[in-house]
Protein backbone atom coordinates (compact mmCIF):
# COMPACT_ATOMS: atom_id res chain seq x y z
CA UNK A 1 0.00 0.00 0.00
CA UNK A 2 1.20 3.56 -0.76
CA UNK A 3 2.84 5.74 1.88
CA UNK A 4 1.20 8.62 2.17
CA UNK A 5 2.23 12.44 2.76
CA UNK A 6 0.46 13.86 5.73
CA UNK A 7 0.63 17.73 6.81
CA UNK A 8 -0.19 18.25 10.56
CA UNK A 9 -1.70 21.79 10.82
CA UNK A 10 -2.06 23.49 14.46
CA UNK A 11 -2.21 26.95 15.13
CA UNK A 12 0.35 27.02 18.11
CA UNK A 13 2.22 25.21 20.57
CA UNK A 14 2.56 27.82 22.69
CA UNK A 15 0.93 25.80 25.36
CA UNK A 16 1.56 22.32 26.40
CA UNK A 17 -1.87 20.59 26.54
CA UNK A 18 -3.57 17.17 25.40
CA UNK A 19 -3.82 18.18 21.66
CA UNK A 20 -0.33 19.16 21.40
CA UNK A 21 0.96 15.50 22.73
CA UNK A 22 -1.12 13.94 20.64
CA UNK A 23 0.01 15.74 16.95
CA UNK A 24 3.51 15.07 18.17
CA UNK A 25 3.05 11.55 19.26
CA UNK A 26 1.13 9.94 16.18
CA UNK A 27 3.40 12.07 13.75
CA UNK A 28 6.55 10.00 15.18
CA UNK A 29 3.85 6.94 15.72
CA UNK A 30 3.49 7.40 11.44
CA UNK A 31 6.83 8.24 10.46
CA UNK A 32 7.74 4.37 12.04
CA UNK A 33 5.36 3.10 9.92
CA UNK A 34 6.85 4.64 7.02
CA UNK A 35 4.37 8.07 6.00
CA UNK A 36 5.62 11.34 5.12
CA UNK A 37 4.78 14.06 8.26
CA UNK A 38 5.54 17.36 8.29
CA UNK A 39 3.76 19.91 11.20
CA UNK A 40 3.04 23.36 10.18
CA UNK A 41 2.62 25.90 13.27
CA UNK A 42 2.36 29.47 14.01
CA UNK A 43 4.44 29.51 17.34
CA UNK A 44 6.74 26.89 19.49
CA UNK A 45 6.93 26.80 23.39
CA UNK A 46 10.26 27.04 24.73
CA UNK A 47 9.76 23.94 26.48
CA UNK A 48 10.64 21.87 23.99
CA UNK A 49 13.97 24.06 23.96
CA UNK A 50 13.31 24.85 20.18
CA UNK A 51 12.27 23.85 17.02
CA UNK A 52 15.40 21.00 16.74
CA UNK A 53 14.24 18.93 19.38
CA UNK A 54 10.94 18.98 18.95
CA UNK A 55 11.82 17.82 14.99
CA UNK A 56 13.37 14.99 16.64
CA UNK A 57 10.96 14.34 19.15
CA UNK A 58 8.04 13.88 16.59
CA UNK A 59 10.68 12.64 13.80
CA UNK A 60 9.67 15.24 11.12
CA UNK A 61 10.39 18.59 9.67
CA UNK A 62 8.45 21.00 11.59
CA UNK A 63 7.13 24.66 9.89
CA UNK A 64 6.94 27.13 12.46
CA UNK A 65 6.62 30.97 12.88
CA UNK A 66 4.39 31.04 9.29
CA UNK A 67 2.33 34.08 10.57
CA UNK A 68 2.96 37.48 9.90
CA UNK A 69 1.39 39.56 12.92
CA UNK A 70 -1.40 42.44 11.99
CA UNK A 71 -2.61 44.36 14.65
CA UNK A 72 -2.26 41.22 16.88
CA UNK A 73 -3.81 38.62 14.46
CA UNK A 74 -1.31 36.06 13.01
CA UNK A 75 -1.94 36.22 9.50
CA UNK A 76 -0.32 33.32 7.42
CA UNK A 77 2.39 34.54 5.30
CA UNK A 78 3.94 33.34 1.81
CA UNK A 79 6.57 31.48 2.94
CA UNK A 80 3.49 29.05 4.31
CA UNK A 81 1.92 29.37 0.99
CA UNK A 82 5.02 28.55 -1.28
CA UNK A 83 6.14 25.57 1.15
CA UNK A 84 2.63 23.72 1.05
CA UNK A 85 1.96 24.44 -2.68
CA UNK A 86 5.46 22.60 -3.45
CA UNK A 87 5.00 19.33 -1.42
CA UNK A 88 2.10 17.39 -3.19
CA UNK A 89 0.44 16.08 -0.08
CA UNK A 90 -2.02 13.23 0.38
CA UNK A 91 -4.29 14.25 3.14
CA UNK A 92 -3.93 17.54 5.61
CA UNK A 93 -5.01 16.48 9.18
CA UNK A 94 -5.83 20.11 11.02
CA UNK A 95 -6.41 20.11 14.30
CA UNK A 96 -7.18 23.12 16.69
CA UNK A 97 -9.05 26.23 15.25
CA UNK A 98 -8.98 28.16 12.47
CA UNK A 99 -6.89 25.00 11.28
CA UNK A 100 -9.79 23.37 9.33
CA UNK A 101 -10.80 26.70 8.09
CA UNK A 102 -7.97 27.37 6.89
CA UNK A 103 -7.22 24.00 5.01
CA UNK A 104 -10.48 24.61 3.22
CA UNK A 105 -9.85 27.80 2.35
CA UNK A 106 -6.39 26.46 1.33
CA UNK A 107 -8.03 23.48 -0.86
CA UNK A 108 -10.66 26.33 -2.14
CA UNK A 109 -7.87 28.30 -3.48
CA UNK A 110 -5.51 25.61 -5.57
CA UNK A 111 -2.73 25.55 -3.06
CA UNK A 112 -3.31 22.06 -2.34
CA UNK A 113 -5.19 19.08 -3.97
CA UNK A 114 -5.17 16.41 -0.59
CA UNK A 115 -7.79 15.43 1.10
CA UNK A 116 -8.89 17.24 4.57
CA UNK A 117 -9.22 14.99 7.52
CA UNK A 118 -9.99 16.81 10.81
CA UNK A 119 -9.17 15.90 14.04
CA UNK A 120 -11.28 17.21 16.44
CA UNK A 121 -10.06 17.68 19.93
CA UNK A 122 -13.69 18.79 20.99
CA UNK A 123 -15.77 21.78 19.32
CA UNK A 124 -14.84 25.54 20.05
CA UNK A 125 -16.68 25.85 23.24
CA UNK A 126 -16.46 29.69 22.57
CA UNK A 127 -18.51 29.28 19.95
CA UNK A 128 -21.42 26.39 20.65
CA UNK A 129 -21.79 26.21 24.50
CA UNK A 130 -23.93 29.51 25.58
CA UNK A 131 -23.05 29.13 28.89
CA UNK A 132 -19.36 30.81 28.95
CA UNK A 133 -18.69 30.87 32.23
CA UNK A 134 -16.02 28.53 32.60
CA UNK A 135 -14.12 31.13 30.17
CA UNK A 136 -14.68 33.88 33.05
CA UNK A 137 -17.86 35.61 31.14
CA UNK A 138 -20.88 36.19 33.58
CA UNK A 139 -24.54 35.25 32.56
CA UNK A 140 -24.75 39.05 30.55
CA UNK A 141 -21.79 38.35 28.95
CA UNK A 142 -21.68 34.83 27.86
CA UNK A 143 -25.20 36.15 26.07
CA UNK A 144 -23.77 38.82 24.08
CA UNK A 145 -20.72 37.02 22.98
CA UNK A 146 -22.63 33.81 21.95
CA UNK A 147 -24.21 36.52 20.03
CA UNK A 148 -21.27 38.49 18.75
CA UNK A 149 -19.54 35.38 17.45
CA UNK A 150 -22.26 34.30 15.41
CA UNK A 151 -20.93 34.83 12.19
CA UNK A 152 -17.76 32.96 12.78
CA UNK A 153 -20.29 30.14 13.53
CA UNK A 154 -21.63 29.92 10.29
CA UNK A 155 -18.25 29.99 8.74
CA UNK A 156 -17.20 27.17 10.99
CA UNK A 157 -20.29 25.14 9.83
CA UNK A 158 -19.15 25.80 6.42
CA UNK A 159 -15.76 24.43 6.28
CA UNK A 160 -16.57 21.63 9.12
CA UNK A 161 -19.33 20.49 6.46
CA UNK A 162 -16.38 20.83 3.69
CA UNK A 163 -14.24 18.06 4.85
CA UNK A 164 -13.71 15.00 3.23
CA UNK A 165 -13.39 13.36 7.01
CA UNK A 166 -13.66 13.83 10.64
CA UNK A 167 -11.93 12.09 13.24
CA UNK A 168 -12.83 12.18 17.28
CA UNK A 169 -10.79 11.94 20.42
CA UNK A 170 -13.87 10.47 21.81
CA UNK A 171 -17.23 8.77 22.04
CA UNK A 172 -17.94 12.14 23.68
CA UNK A 173 -16.76 14.46 20.98
CA UNK A 174 -17.86 11.93 18.28
CA UNK A 175 -21.80 13.35 19.81
CA UNK A 176 -20.84 16.52 19.58
CA UNK A 177 -19.48 16.61 15.99
CA UNK A 178 -23.08 14.88 15.14
CA UNK A 179 -25.08 17.26 16.99
CA UNK A 180 -23.71 20.29 15.81
CA UNK A 181 -22.34 19.59 12.76
CA UNK A 182 -25.14 16.98 11.94
CA UNK A 183 -21.58 14.68 10.45
CA UNK A 184 -20.24 11.63 11.08
CA UNK A 185 -16.61 10.88 12.42
CA UNK A 186 -14.37 8.11 13.20
CA UNK A 187 -13.53 7.91 16.87
CA UNK A 188 -9.57 7.77 17.76
CA UNK A 189 -8.86 8.04 21.38
CA UNK A 190 -5.27 9.43 22.13
CA UNK A 191 -3.21 7.56 24.13
CA UNK A 192 0.52 7.42 26.24
CA UNK A 193 3.72 5.64 26.29
CA UNK A 194 3.73 2.97 28.47
CA UNK A 195 7.49 2.52 28.62
CA UNK A 196 7.63 6.54 29.40
CA UNK A 197 5.01 5.97 32.20
CA UNK A 198 6.04 3.21 33.88
CA UNK A 199 6.62 3.21 37.85
CA UNK A 200 9.12 0.03 37.30
CA UNK A 201 11.62 1.89 35.62
CA UNK A 202 10.86 5.43 36.70
CA UNK A 203 13.04 7.06 39.60
CA UNK A 204 10.77 9.86 41.85
CA UNK A 205 13.31 10.29 44.37
CA UNK A 206 14.08 13.64 42.88
CA UNK A 207 10.27 14.57 43.97
CA UNK A 208 9.84 12.87 46.89
CA UNK A 209 8.26 14.48 49.52
CA UNK A 210 7.88 14.00 53.14
CA UNK A 211 3.90 14.93 53.20
CA UNK A 212 1.57 13.31 51.43
CA UNK A 213 0.84 14.36 47.96
CA UNK A 214 -1.63 15.26 45.16
CA UNK A 215 -0.87 15.85 41.66
CA UNK A 216 -2.65 17.82 39.21
CA UNK A 217 -1.86 18.70 35.46
CA UNK A 218 -3.17 20.96 32.72
CA UNK A 219 -2.99 24.53 30.96
CA UNK A 220 -3.32 27.26 33.63
CA UNK A 221 -6.80 28.32 32.31
CA UNK A 222 -9.94 29.21 33.60
CA UNK A 223 -11.64 26.12 31.85
CA UNK A 224 -9.12 23.72 33.80
CA UNK A 225 -11.15 24.83 36.87
CA UNK A 226 -8.00 24.85 39.31
CA UNK A 227 -9.55 27.76 41.26
CA UNK A 228 -12.22 24.77 42.35
CA UNK A 229 -9.10 22.53 43.21
CA UNK A 230 -7.37 25.04 44.89
CA UNK A 231 -10.69 25.73 47.09
CA UNK A 232 -11.23 21.75 47.65
CA UNK A 233 -7.62 21.41 48.61
CA UNK A 234 -8.29 24.50 51.79
CA UNK A 235 -10.53 21.97 52.70
CA UNK A 236 -8.44 19.11 52.83
CA UNK A 237 -5.62 21.12 54.86
CA UNK A 238 -8.26 21.60 57.14
CA UNK A 239 -8.65 18.51 57.97
CA UNK A 240 -5.11 16.92 57.96
CA UNK A 241 -2.35 19.57 57.68
CA UNK A 242 0.66 17.24 56.15
CA UNK A 243 -0.78 17.22 52.41
CA UNK A 244 0.39 19.34 49.31
CA UNK A 245 -0.75 20.09 46.19
CA UNK A 246 1.47 20.50 42.91
CA UNK A 247 -0.26 21.91 39.71
CA UNK A 248 1.69 21.51 37.04
CA UNK A 249 0.83 23.30 33.58
CA UNK A 250 2.01 27.76 32.01
CA UNK A 251 -0.81 29.50 31.20
CA UNK A 252 -2.02 32.90 31.78
CA UNK A 253 -4.29 32.10 34.72
CA UNK A 254 -0.95 31.63 37.05
CA UNK A 255 -1.63 34.78 38.20
CA UNK A 256 -4.88 34.41 39.30
CA UNK A 257 -4.04 31.08 41.19
CA UNK A 258 -0.94 32.15 42.69
CA UNK A 259 -3.16 34.90 44.44
CA UNK A 260 -5.74 32.66 45.23
CA UNK A 261 -3.22 30.52 46.98
CA UNK A 262 -1.95 33.23 48.97
CA UNK A 263 -5.72 35.14 50.32
CA UNK A 264 -6.12 30.84 51.23
CA UNK A 265 -3.18 30.79 53.46
CA UNK A 266 -1.64 27.73 50.90
CA UNK A 267 1.91 28.62 50.25
CA UNK A 268 3.35 26.10 52.15
CA UNK A 269 1.09 23.42 51.04
CA UNK A 270 0.63 24.77 47.13
CA UNK A 271 3.25 24.28 44.26
CA UNK A 272 2.43 25.63 41.04
CA UNK A 273 5.36 24.54 38.84
CA UNK A 274 5.93 24.71 35.03
CA UNK A 275 5.45 22.35 32.29
CA UNK A 276 8.21 19.48 31.94
CA UNK A 277 9.46 16.95 29.94
CA UNK A 278 7.43 13.66 29.90
CA UNK A 279 10.39 12.14 31.28
CA UNK A 280 10.15 14.34 34.36
CA UNK A 281 6.18 14.21 34.48
CA UNK A 282 6.25 10.88 34.95
CA UNK A 283 8.50 11.37 38.12
CA UNK A 284 6.20 13.96 39.18
CA UNK A 285 3.47 10.76 38.92
CA UNK A 286 5.10 8.80 40.72
CA UNK A 287 5.90 10.94 43.33
CA UNK A 288 2.64 11.21 44.63
CA UNK A 289 0.17 9.81 45.87
CA UNK A 290 -3.12 10.68 44.28
CA UNK A 291 -4.12 12.42 41.15
CA UNK A 292 -6.86 15.05 41.06
CA UNK A 293 -8.50 16.06 38.12
CA UNK A 294 -10.88 19.53 38.32
CA UNK A 295 -12.32 19.56 35.15
CA UNK A 296 -16.21 20.40 35.26
CA UNK A 297 -17.43 20.92 32.25
CA UNK A 298 -16.82 20.07 28.11
CA UNK A 299 -14.05 17.99 28.88
CA UNK A 300 -13.91 15.44 25.98
CA UNK A 301 -11.09 13.45 27.15
CA UNK A 302 -8.29 13.36 29.76
CA UNK A 303 -4.87 12.34 28.60
CA UNK A 304 -3.70 13.46 31.76
CA UNK A 305 -5.51 10.33 33.67
CA UNK A 306 -4.11 7.90 31.69
CA UNK A 307 -0.82 8.76 32.32
CA UNK A 308 -1.33 9.08 36.35
CA UNK A 309 -3.42 5.70 35.72
CA UNK A 310 -0.63 4.46 33.50
CA UNK A 311 1.85 5.27 37.02
CA UNK A 312 -0.55 3.23 38.93
CA UNK A 313 -1.77 6.26 40.75
CA UNK A 314 -5.48 6.32 41.88
CA UNK A 315 -7.31 9.54 40.20
CA UNK A 316 -10.37 11.83 41.53
CA UNK A 317 -12.46 13.46 38.63
CA UNK A 318 -15.27 15.25 38.52
CA UNK A 319 -17.84 13.39 36.54
CA UNK A 320 -18.29 13.98 33.06
CA UNK A 321 -18.02 13.19 29.36
CA UNK A 322 -14.40 12.18 29.12
CA UNK A 323 -13.33 11.08 32.31
CA UNK A 324 -16.39 8.56 32.40
CA UNK A 325 -14.45 7.12 29.05
CA UNK A 326 -11.34 6.39 31.29
CA UNK A 327 -12.11 5.93 34.75
CA UNK A 328 -13.79 3.07 35.87
CA UNK A 329 -15.64 4.52 38.97
CA UNK A 330 -14.83 2.71 42.65
CA UNK A 331 -12.12 0.43 40.65
CA UNK A 332 -9.28 3.02 39.04
CA UNK A 333 -10.39 6.10 41.01
CA UNK A 334 -13.48 8.16 41.86
CA UNK A 335 -16.10 10.53 39.54
CA UNK A 336 -17.44 12.98 41.83
CA UNK A 337 -20.25 15.26 41.24
CA UNK A 338 -19.10 18.91 41.01
CA UNK A 339 -19.04 19.49 44.46
CA UNK A 340 -16.34 20.57 47.29
CA UNK A 341 -17.42 18.35 49.64
CA UNK A 342 -17.48 15.41 47.59
CA UNK A 343 -14.07 15.42 46.31
CA UNK A 344 -12.85 16.12 49.40
CA UNK A 345 -14.49 12.88 50.78
CA UNK A 346 -12.93 11.08 48.29
CA UNK A 347 -9.45 12.69 48.67
CA UNK A 348 -9.23 12.58 52.03
CA UNK A 349 -10.62 8.35 52.12
CA UNK A 350 -7.73 7.84 49.48
CA UNK A 351 -5.15 9.41 51.83
CA UNK A 352 -6.77 7.28 55.02
CA UNK A 353 -6.53 3.88 53.05
CA UNK A 354 -3.21 3.66 51.16
CA UNK A 355 -3.64 0.20 50.42
CA UNK A 356 -7.08 0.84 48.63
CA UNK A 357 -5.21 3.38 46.82
CA UNK A 358 -2.25 1.09 45.46
CA UNK A 359 -4.97 -1.58 44.47
CA UNK A 360 -6.72 1.16 42.26
CA UNK A 361 -3.16 2.35 40.92
CA UNK A 362 -2.56 -1.48 40.02
CA UNK A 363 -5.97 -1.33 37.80
CA UNK A 364 -5.62 1.60 36.39
CA UNK A 365 -2.63 0.88 34.86
CA UNK A 366 -4.12 -2.90 33.77
CA UNK A 367 -6.77 -0.59 31.89
CA UNK A 368 -4.53 1.60 30.11
CA UNK A 369 -1.89 -0.92 29.38
CA UNK A 370 -5.34 -2.93 27.67
CA UNK A 371 -6.91 0.09 25.63
CA UNK A 372 -4.40 2.91 25.14
CA UNK A 373 -1.66 3.14 23.36
CA UNK A 374 -0.20 4.98 20.86
CA UNK A 375 0.33 2.61 18.23
CA UNK A 376 -2.80 1.56 18.20
CA UNK A 377 -3.93 5.36 17.92
CA UNK A 378 -1.68 5.81 14.87
CA UNK A 379 -3.19 3.01 13.20
CA UNK A 380 -6.43 3.56 13.30
CA UNK A 381 -5.29 7.67 12.40
CA UNK A 382 -3.73 5.57 9.17
CA UNK A 383 -7.26 3.48 8.29
CA UNK A 384 -8.90 6.74 7.92
CA UNK A 385 -6.36 8.24 5.96
CA UNK A 386 -6.22 5.18 3.47
CA UNK A 387 -10.21 4.70 3.31
CA UNK A 388 -10.98 8.69 2.94
CA UNK A 389 -8.33 9.27 -0.17
CA UNK A 390 -9.91 5.52 -1.50
CA UNK A 391 -13.59 6.81 -0.98
CA UNK A 392 -12.93 10.33 -2.37
CA UNK A 393 -10.75 8.27 -5.80
CA UNK A 394 -13.75 6.54 -6.77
Amino acid sequence: MKYLKIAIFHPRFDTIGGAELFIVKIAEELRKIGHKVDIYAIRVNPIFKGIKQLSRLASCRIFHNLAIDFVGINLLGWNFLKVLKKDDYDIINPHHYPAPLVSIALKNLGFTAAKVVWMCHGPKGLLYYKDKSYLGFSRLGSKIMHYLVSPIRLIDKWSIKSLDAIISNSKTTQLQVKDIYGRGSHVVNPGIDPDIFNPQNTDTNEYLTNKKCLLAVGRLVAEKNFNFLIRVFKKVVDTRSDVVLRIIGDGPEKENLSYLIRNLNLEKHVQLLPSVSQQDLAKFYGACDLFVHPMAKYESWGMVLLEAMAMEKPVVAINSEGPREIVVEGQTGYLVNYSVSQFVQKIIELLNFPEKARNMGKEGRKKVLSNFCWENSAQKMEKVFYKTRLESDN
